[in-house]
């Protein structure tokens, strides 16, 4: 929700046409100088959507991301992905 309200915030601002947000969960792999030619390359792309939930193209609608703890920040889920999935399971 309150991504929504600072694009909304920001949109007050004409000049403002894009926007690129990094989370505390985002590890950039790139120098930021890669991220704004790609961006300055590609000004038209829009690399973010929105859809309605329950969606039909995600397991349980995608509802299970909110109704369940998921550990990834403890445990990589690469290697402890079948004890996440049973973790969530017990729930």
């Amino acid at each position: 929700m309150a991504y929504l309200w600072l694009c909304e915030l920001a949109l007050k601002n004409d000049e403002n046409q894009l926007f690129h947000l990094i989370t505390g969960q985002d590890f950039p792999c790139k120098p930021m100088s890669y991220f704004g030619d790609l961006l300055s390359r590609h000004k038209e792309i829009n690399y973010m959507e929105w859809f309605e939930l329950p969606a039909s193209h995600w397991r349980e609608g995608g509802l299970i991301r909110f109704m369940y703890y998921y550990f990834c920040d403890w445990l990589d889920k690469k290697k402890h992905g079948k004890w996440i999935y049973r973790i969530i399971q017990l729930h």
